[in-house]
């Protein structure tokens, strides 16, 4: 009887154990790969206007590609009289095109998620972000950062553009397989 009983918990615990590592939770996007980013200007010089700047790549549970980027900064302000903390600022981009690109590299197209009043308007238009993902790069030519991002301001205008550049890493969550690996 102790046996059988000891059988029970056994398979009721592999079941719990089985369903707590395959949760999903759907809509969530999952980060998937992280990345510390550089800004540079346009002639390649390195700018220091931020003290932290991070783009995490995040991917929809249930999606094959990833759908979204966060984008986060921490920029530094310049008071007059006193220290003035920095401002956290975080922005999410929604993927909205994925193509493949000569080598093997892919560039994601994503736009800026801005919050609407009541009446669906927003107050600006949405920023736009290009990311080149080397990391699949099949040339042999040398690449110094794996990911190449801008974001762009005002797109289809005058806009201004920051350049970003970082080297990725794959980000652990509960529900991360370590096994699978289609980002």
């Amino acid at each position: 009887m102790k046996s059988a009983w000891s059988k029970i918990l056994v398979i009721t615990f592999m079941v719990g154990a089985f369903h707590a590592f395959a949760a999903m939770i759907p809509g969530w996007d999952k980060p998937i790969l992280q990345s510390t980013l550089e800004e540079q200007d346009q002639t390649g010089h390195e700018i220091q206007v931020a003290i932290d700047q991070t783009l995490t790549m995040n991917r929809q549970e249930g999606s094959a590609h990833p759908t979204s980027f966060t984008f986060f900064e921490k920029r530094r302000l310049h008071c007059l009289r006193t220290n003035c903390a920095p401002i956290p600022e975080t922005t999410v981009f929604l993927v909205k095109d994925i193509r493949s690109e000569s080598c093997g590299s892919t560039v994601y197209y994503a736009e800026e998620m801005l919050p609407s009043d009541l009446n669906g308007n927003v107050a600006r238009s949405p920023r736009t972000l290009h990311v080149i993902d080397h990391t699949e790069r099949l040339c042999e030519d040398y690449k110094k950062f794996a990911w190449e991002a801008s974001i762009v301001t005002a797109p289809g205008q005058d806009g201004y553009v920051r350049l970003f550049f970082g080297n990725p890493e794959t980000v652990s969550t509960v529900q991360s397989n370590p096994f699978i690996h289609n980002y």
